[in-house]
């Protein structure tokens, strides 16, 4: 990281993260900075690095969500900024400085406490003690559940992991700072609101839309319900079983993060 060499902290204005999954490790490692001096961080979130690397590694995993519930607590807003949408979008759309922010979701603590309990409840499935134990009924019928190896099945709807696929953004905005009045928030950055009873499947909000806000229609027939997606028409008559099998064992509380308290 380049700085002029009289530098001091109270000259930042803003933080750039853009590191390849190591954002959490400088977030811990700059707390005297972000507590005190840095009113702004945009950052790349990159929790696909290392479930690609191993999923059942999952320390790592656990300290992207607890690195931004800790910037939430020390007075930042944290907006969703998806890669495509808004960061990287395809083709480059022109800027024109005098044009208001798009309204963005609001990554809230509630979504990442999820995400935590989430990481949680992967280490029990695959880990301690492991084995995969999803209703037998389900792996022995529809083999795309088997093993618990889709990272899909361990996404808590309601936390912002369901919000995107391998990475994303975040506008990280100290609550009192200047900057602060140029950003509007729309919603909550999660496939569910946090009121829909989690004994529904799919999201009630944004339908048609699944895990990692995708379009269903982008998504084949065999993994529809691995998203949280309804079945088309045209889909085989082995989407609307798989359908009913999920549907049952969610209202049953036998589905991931269907239970109580979940």
């Amino acid at each position: 990281m380049w700085a002029p060499p009289d530098a001091k902290p109270s000259d930042v204005i803003l933080l750039k993260l853009d590191i390849e999954g190591w954002e959490s490790h400088v977030l811990r490692g700059g707390v005297r900075l972000l507590s005190h001096n840095v009113d702004n961080v945009l950052l790349e979130y990159s929790p696909g690095i290392y479930e690609r690397n191993n999923m059942s590694d999952l320390g790592p995993q656990a300290i992207l969500p607890t690195s931004l519930l800790a910037l939430a607590r020390y007075g930042f807003t944290l907006a969703h900024m998806p890669t495509f949408e808004f960061a990287a979008p395809w083709p480059p759309l022109p800027i024109n400085p005098e044009d208001q922010l798009p309204p963005l979701d609001e990554v809230t603590e509630g979504a990442l406490d999820h995400d935590v309990k989430a990481i949680e409840y992967r280490h029990a499935m695959e880990v301690d003690p492991g084995g995969c134990p999803l209703p037998p009924e389900l792996k022995d019928a529809f083999p795309v559940w088997r093993n618990c190896r889709e990272w899909t099945y361990g996404v808590h709807p309601k936390g912002f992991r369901s919000a995107f696929g391998f990475n994303t953004n975040l506008w990280a905005v100290r609550s009192k700072a200047a900057a602060r009045r140029h950003l509007k928030l729309k919603g909550v950055a999660a496939l569910f609101e946090e009121v829909q009873d989690v004994r529904i499947w799919t999201s009630t909000s944004r339908p048609g839309v699944g895990i990692g806000l995708v379009n269903c229609a982008h998504i084949g027939s065999g993994h529809l319900q691995l998203f949280r997606c309804p079945c088309p028409p045209s889909a085989p008559p082995e989407c609307a079983k798989e359908r009913e099998l999920v549907t049952r064992l969610a209202t049953e509380g036998k589905m991931p993060f269907t239970g109580i308290g979940q």
